[in-house]
């Protein structure tokens, strides 16, 4: 009945400030290896690769995007890309917390 009630998430969604969310991105990813990983980021691909592959994440697991130029299109840019691999619950990180 809970499982109903609070669905699973299909990925996690980091809205990066390239400064800790990232790396904190990398190990959220480890700790959940069935979720895809988002990744809206100001940091360059290269350095942001990094942190996964540093937890041992495949990077086919990794999306990036960078589209945003402010907060709310942080989030909005990658909406359509969310729909189109079906994922209709996610966990999503804009601060230092989980929302």
């Amino acid at each position: 009945m809970s499982a109903y009630q609070t669905p699973q998430p299909e990925a996690v969604m980091f809205l990066g400030d390239g400064n800790t969310r990232e790396p904190f991105a990398a190990q959220l990813a480890a700790q959940n290896l069935n979720l895809q990983v988002w990744v809206s980021s100001r940091l360059r691909p290269a350095q942001v690769k990094q942190f996964f592959l540093a937890q041992n994440i495949a990077l086919n697991r990794v999306n990036l995007d960078y589209h945003a130029t402010d907060t709310v299109t942080n989030f909005t840019t990658l909406v359509d890309n969310l729909q189109a691999e079906n994922v209709r619950h996610i966990y999503l990180r804009l601060a230092d917390s989980i929302h």
